[in-house]
């Protein structure tokens, strides 16, 4: 008996160490209660993207997000939560953690390769261990088993830290900030501030945009700036800053709730927006405004794809609207960190479809687009991740196609699906794969004349090609 109770502890620890999270916009920064005491609460939201990995595909899931001191340890953490409901855009404060309770729990389904990517929102707490300025932290969500479980089946932890941060006016302190109400700011999408124009790396810290229709009163802890001056007022936000920034926040980066597009951008080389320098701060709990309104990015990208064919990385991107828009340049990088130009394409109109097409490098590469306007403005897509190792493309044979195409593919694994698009963005219909299968005949007879964009999900790797009905 006792083997037997080792072989499935060992199993069960086997598939905890599959599941892990991956950042995709993970603030350096929180804020922290200062003294421990609840009269100095004094909160502001902490927001994040995060994409969890290694769970069932096609699976519902609960969870919730604290966060923890140690990630060796296998405690549940602390901190309160806000749960982010991006189909409906609801958001709902919790001060008691349970995957029991409705309404105390984020649920979300996995897709064919396993995984999700959301937002979470995490509110620190007056713990003595946690939440103290100086401490380093680590974000963790706590899962139910994917089956209607009301308990926790496992725990998941980011690698990276978030440090600490107390209101004040010492270099190690923070200052608050917050956006002076402005159209551009949508209620409920998310900003992020960075320390650099390109908004490159993690930011500095991140919020979303009021109103939320949730209480961040004074009374529920949070600072008297935020409370009187952002909560329930739509298109503001606030936020915490270290106030040993030299240059200050230099790009101020607002993402969509649904789906993380770049709604809007403001920019600042010197930290300087408007009359407000948020460079070496000192202010506290007096917080810096914003008054400058931050222009809403010229093109509207809907999507920006790539496949892997023949030792040739082809990328394609579609628009939905480009208003004073100049140009893209495409860049090029092998640690997904420092990346250079490597070609242009000037604008060519509202629903446009792009191509470029360069020479695969060897191992790992990726590719952005730097989004330019007429007055020089600028902003950059996400990232497309190319490997060497594996650069079979997608066949579409006839092309143009009258009533059916043959789609040759990459072996299909498990969950393998193809989905047909216009080049607008709009999915017109999904079809499985059957596994291991190389070629896949497609019915489209119902599609009118026109161009469509096909994407080929196969084992967490997409690979899109165009066809002509």
């Amino acid at each position: 008996m006792k083997n037997i109770f080792l072989l499935l502890s060992f199993f069960f620890s086997l598939g905890a160490m599959a599941q892990s999270i991956t950042e995709v916009y993970y603030p350096k920064f929180i804020q922290g209660v200062g003294s421990g005491n609840a009269a100095d609460d004094r909160k502001v939201p902490y927001a994040c993207r995060m994409t969890v990995s290694g769970l069932t595909a096609n699976t519902t899931y609960r969870c919730y997000n604290k966060f923890v001191t140690d990630p060796t340890l296998t405690d549940n953490g602390q901190g309160n939560y806000i749960i982010v409901d991006q189909a409906t855009g609801t958001f709902t404060r919790v001060t008691s953690a349970s995957l029991a309770s409705a309404g105390r729990y984020k649920e979300f389904t996995t897709n064919a390769s396993g995984s999700y990517t959301g937002w979470f929102i995490s509110e620190p707490t007056i713990a003595t261990t946690h939440f103290q300025p100086g401490i380093q932290i680590y974000f963790r969500l706590m899962l139910n088993d994917g089956a209607g479980g009301a308990f926790v089946n496992s725990r998941v932890t980011a690698t990276n830290f978030v440090t600490v941060l107390g209101f004040g006016s010492t270099p190690t302190a923070g200052t608050g900030i917050r956006g002076a109400v402005s159209a551009v700011s949508v209620p409920k999408n998310f900003i992020m501030l960075y320390d650099n124009i390109g908004a490159t790396g993690r930011p500095v810290t991140g919020t979303f945009v009021e109103d939320d229709a949730t209480e961040e009163s004074v009374a529920n802890g949070y600072a008297p700036f935020y409370a009187n001056n952002v909560d329930g007022i739509n298109n503001t936000w606030g936020a915490i800053i270290p106030n040993n920034l030299a240059n200050g926040i230099n790009n101020i980066s607002q993402y969509s709730l649904a789906n993380a597009s770049l709604i809007s951008t403001c920019l600042s080389v010197n930290g300087v927006f408007g009359t407000t320098n948020t460079s070496n701060a000192s202010g506290g709990l007096t917080e810096l405004v914003l008054n400058t309104s931050c222009s809403t990015l010229p093109v509207s990208l809907l999507t920006f794809t790539g496949i892997a064919a023949k030792e040739k990385a082809k990328l394609v991107w579609t628009t939905a609207s480009e208003i004073n828009f100049s140009s893209f340049s495409i860049e090029r990088s092998k640690d997904g960190r420092v990346f250079n130009s490597i070609g242009s394409k000037r604008a060519t109109g509202d629903n446009s479809v792009y191509n470029y097409e360069d020479d695969l490098l060897p191992g790992l590469s990726f590719y952005r687009l730097k989004m330019i306007d007429n007055d020089g403005q600028f902003s950059y897509s996400d990232q497309v991740k190319f490997s060497n190792n594996n650069t079979i493309g997608l066949t579409i044979s006839p092309n143009p196609v009258v009533n059916e195409l043959t789609l040759s593919h990459p072996q299909a694994k498990s969950g393998a699906i193809v989905q047909v698009y216009t080049v607008t963005g709009q999915r017109i219909f999904t079809k499985n794969i059957a596994l291991n299968a190389t070629q896949t005949n497609i019915d489209v007879a119902v599609l009118t004349s026109g161009i469509y964009l096909l994407k080929y999900t196969n084992n967490n790797e997409e690979r899109t090609v165009r066809f002509k009905k």
